[in-house]
């Protein structure tokens, strides 16, 4: 038999790659709008945790990589200024953000 159950309601979407309730950013089309872009293969998540991990040239941008995908999922931090955080795994204003992306400088 299969059982439907269905994701919280704040907001996830079902991942039927990996089989669990994600974020829509974190899933490919048709359930979620996450987008492979990673075409030149200058990142791989091959020997990574899985994680978040900062674009080394864009502060903008970041890299999620998920178990048992060596293909890293490529993001952009929300427009207006955001820059990625690779200490709290979120995109924040660059005065939170130490350098080289931010200017924060406790």
């Amino acid at each position: 038999p299969v059982y439907h159950r269905p994701c919280a309601q704040t907001g996830t979407v079902f991942d039927q790659a990996n089989q669990i309730c994600d974020w829509p950013a974190s899933v490919a089309p048709p359930c979620g709008n996450a987008v492979n872009d990673v075409a030149d293969g200058s990142f791989t998540c091959e020997g990574k945790a899985p994680d978040l991990y900062a674009d080394p040239d864009d502060c903008a941008k970041f890299y999620r990589c998920s178990a048992d995908h060596a293909d890293a999922f490529h993001f952009d931090c929300p427009p207006g200024g955001l820059v990625f955080d690779p200490a709290m795994k979120i995109c924040e204003w660059p005065w939170s953000v130490a350098q080289p992306c931010g200017y924060k400088t406790d």
